[in-house]
């Protein structure tokens, strides 16, 4: 019986330490993709910091050259983009380390719940030797009735001993996990803290990147010509911008009057095309359009020719100007296919988007983009955000239509606007 009881204990110390592997092997599985996920992260926030330093030492060697303000603006312009990567870098390493957090509290827990059991073991065993007294191992051997009763004995005293020394060995090893376990869980809080005290510094650096960046533009109007050489040379990256406009259309145009000879040399063959030409031809726009900002309704430039308050000469504006909150969305105004996601000097981060028939819209100036080259989007996805990127005095999109080649007021497809210019 003793035996038994003695093999039974054996058995359960066993399988404890199969519980406790077991738990770590998971433990340690689940967590590998995610502390490898966060080394990729850092790894990729020190390559960020490297690209701002050198960017830095470039805006500093290039801020007395009044004769390359729109230069310096798309240094400007970059550096804010790397600031908000480095933004998202720790957002993505703050999401990654609440789920190690989450792992480590529930390894730290089940440690904690090992250990109790292993002690309350431990317990038992000295309660048990305190009751029955020191086992006087010769009387065990030499009151044997026969050399079988003594081999028998000396097994039972065996696995007393071995049962006597894994409940101590469990009851350490259990304490060593959970501090283990416990050290865990501070170092991934006090890293967690770590990362959400360099997110707000980042966001901090950036508005004062982004007001930086707004004033260069806007203080040139203290000097006329500063300000007129800055200008006429907007106005020229402007011309080059709608000539590659022009040639990204004619291009559209060809490929899709190929793809309708093609699809209509199929149907007098009596083919089966598809049901579709390919290309461009499965846009399916609803040839209306909403609203492009989500944050704002006020338009702070409308379309068409306006006199120029400083170097006092008329100007043809292409779209609209809507005035918004830094960051905030940018929506597509119709369904179609994003055939331009780039930056200029002149339109900053811009985005095109084809809709069919010959139809166009572009958003320009953005903070940065939500989506990429040959995407299809449909009518209010988020495509952007709010920024004033490129030739840009203050945070707002710059809005256009095109139909046929030809620019036309985006103001003739809404009503419920708010004028905001003088």
């Amino acid at each position: 019986m003793k035996k038994s009881k003695a093999i039974t204990a054996t058995v359960a110390i066993v399988l404890a330490a199969l519980l406790i592997l077991t738990l770590f092997i998971s433990v340690i599985s689940a967590f590998a993709t995610s502390r490898d996920d966060l080394d990729e992260l850092q790894d990729q926030a020190s390559e960020l910091a490297a690209k701002q330093d050198l960017l830095e030492k470039n805006i500093q060697s290039m801020r007395n050259e009044q004769n390359a303000v729109l230069a310096q603006k798309q240094l400007l312009d970059e550096r804010i983009s790397l600031t908000q990567q480095e933004i998202e870098n720790l957002n993505a390493q703050i999401t990654l380390l609440d789920n190690r957090i989450t792992v480590k509290e529930k390894e730290y827990a089940a440690c904690q719940e090992e250990e109790v059991r292993q002690y309350e073991l431990f317990k038992n065993r000295v309660r048990a030797m305190e009751e029955n007294g020191a086992i006087s191992y010769y009387s065990v051997i030499f009151d044997a009735a026969n050399f079988s009763d003594l081999l028998s004995r000396l097994d039972d005293i065996r696995e007393i001993m071995e049962y006597d020394e894994q409940v101590v060995v469990g009851l350490e090893r259990a304490k060593e996990a959970t501090e283990l376990a416990r050290i865990d869980l501070v170092d991934a809080k006090s890293e967690q803290e770590s990362s959400k005290v360099q997110q707000e510094a980042k966001q901090a650096a950036l508005q004062l990147q982004v007001a930086e960046a707004v004033e260069l533009i806007d203080k040139l109007q203290d000097n006329e010509e500063a300000y007129r050489l800055a200008y006429e040379e907007n106005e020229e990256l402007e011309l080059q911008l709608e000539k590659e406009i022009q040639e990204l259309e004619a291009k559209i145009a060809e490929e899709e009057a190929a793809a309708a000879a093609a699809a209509a040399a199929a149907a007098a063959a009596n083919q089966n095309s598809g049901g579709s030409a390919g290309g461009y031809g499965s846009i399916e726009s609803t040839g209306t359009y909403v609203w492009p900002s989500a944050a704002s309704r006020y338009v702070t430039s409308p379309f068409g020719s306006r006199l120029h308050p400083i170097l006092n000469y008329w100007r043809v504006h292409n779209g609209i100007d809507i005035g918004a909150a830094y960051g905030t969305n940018i929506l597509a105004a119709d369904s179609g296919v994003v055939v331009t996601a780039t930056y200029s000097s002149s339109y900053g981060n811009y985005v095109m988007i084809y809709h069919g028939n010959n139809r166009y819209t572009l958003y320009a100036h953005m903070s940065s983009f939500a989506v990429s080259v040959d995407d299809n989007v449909s009518q209010g996805q988020v495509i952007g955000y709010i920024g004033s990127t490129g030739y840009s005095t203050g945070p707002h999109v710059h809005f256009e239509i095109r139909i046929n080649g030809s620019y036309v007021d985006p103001l003739n497809y809404f009503s419920n606007y708010i004028k905001f210019w003088d």
